[in-house]
């Protein structure tokens, strides 16, 4: 599992809703790279969490999705899949403080 951020400012309109779809359909791309959930940040920018095999995977759906590509970080502990629970959870917020 990863996490990354993008403030809001950097997030297009049109990009920021396919994101947001793409979350909520949990589809994986063709590397396997899926995005499980996202958090809404205080100053209102995203953390997108997903499962990939590794975190050039990460960065190759971004692009996809027409996200500008993100710094990625590995969850380590992380049990991975959805619903979220509340282990990674706790995790990406300890991660991300």
């Amino acid at each position: 599992m990863f996490v990354d951020h993008h403030a809001r400012a950097q997030l297009a309109a049109e990009a920021w809703s396919r994101g947001l779809d793409a979350a909520e359909r949990e589809i994986p791309n063709a590397e396997g790279a899926c995005p499980i959930d996202y958090l809404v940040a205080p100053g209102g920018g995203v953390f997108c969490i997903t499962d990939a095999p590794d975190a050039g995977a990460v960065e190759r759906l971004h692009t996809e999705l027409g996200l500008p590509p993100p710094t990625v970080i590995i969850v380590d502990g992380a049990e991975g899949g959805r619903p979220l629970s509340e282990h990674d959870l706790e995790l990406i917020i300890r991660l991300i403080g």
